[in-house]
Order: C-alpha cells, then structure tokens, then sequence
C-alpha cells in the first residue's frame, strides 16, 4: 500500500460507498474548506480548529501511528457512513 495515497487505496479497496461529484456548488465565504483551499493553494499551512467540534466542515489530523489512523479512519467513516 502506498502510504501518502490513503484515500485512494481506500475508494480502490470497494470497501465503502463512494460517490463522484460532477457538479460543483459554491460553499459559503466563511467555509473553513475554502478558507483552507486558498491558504494551501498560496503556501500557506490550514488553519486549525482547536474546539474539537465535529460539525465544522473542515478536518485536518496528522498522525503517526499506523494503528491511530485506522482507527481515526473507521471512527469517521462509522460516524458519516
């Protein structure tokens, strides 16, 4: 497995739904996700929400641990599924 391509090896496993977009909609100015995509897009790192609530529309966790990342994955996926 390719370690920086995690989200591709998962869509290719078929273990989980995917859905392809081909549509695009405008997210609010304040989106977190748009915020981050310009900040990326400059060089810039993301700006990070501390509170730890998951109704942002924004994620970013860095991790190290093989094992953590699977379960962080399966938590999300659980969660959203």
């Amino acid at each position: 497995m390719d370690h920086g391509s995690i989200l591709k090896c998962i869509i290719e496993s078929e273990r989980i739904s995917v859905i392809t977009l081909d549509k695009i909609f405008r997210q609010a100015a304040e989106s977190k996700i748009i915020l981050n995509a310009h900040r990326v897009n400059s060089g810039e790192g993301f700006i990070e929400d501390k509170s730890g609530k998951l109704n942002n529309d924004f994620f970013f966790v860095e991790e190290g641990n093989r094992r953590a990342n699977y379960e962080i994955c399966a938590f999300f996926i659980q969660r959203w599924a």
